[in-house]
């Protein structure tokens, strides 16, 4: 799994850090980072990641990312106490809550 971390940060598929990152089933891939966005990654059968979906929205970092375990509903939270649920394989985020800051930060 590190090499895999390695090689997304070699690509700079965020503009700023990765916060977070959370595998999937069938070898996917969902990363937060300080540039406010979601990236949503699949394993090829070279071994290396593809871009399936960028997920924009928050206005602060994404400090959390998971997905459930069926692989089909992800969310994100970050440091502007919005968290997003999204249906993991299409770019649309189906659900927006804000939370208060202490209840975002415990996704």
């Amino acid at each position: 799994m590190s090499t895999r971390l390695t090689t997304l940060q070699r690509t700079e598929v965020h503009a700023e850090g990765i916060w977070s990152a959370r595998w999937s089933a069938k070898n996917r891939l969902l990363t937060g980072g300080q540039d406010e966005s979601v990236k949503h990654f699949e394993e090829k059968a070279d071994g290396t990641l593809g871009l399936l979906h960028s997920y924009e929205g928050h206005t602060l970092g994404v400090v959390s990312v998971d997905v459930h375990s069926s692989g089909q509903v992800a969310a994100s939270s970050s440091l502007d106490s919005v968290i997003r649920v999204s249906h993991a394989l299409v770019t649309e985020v189906n659900v927006y809550q804000v939370a208060c800051p202490w209840d975002a930060a415990k996704i």
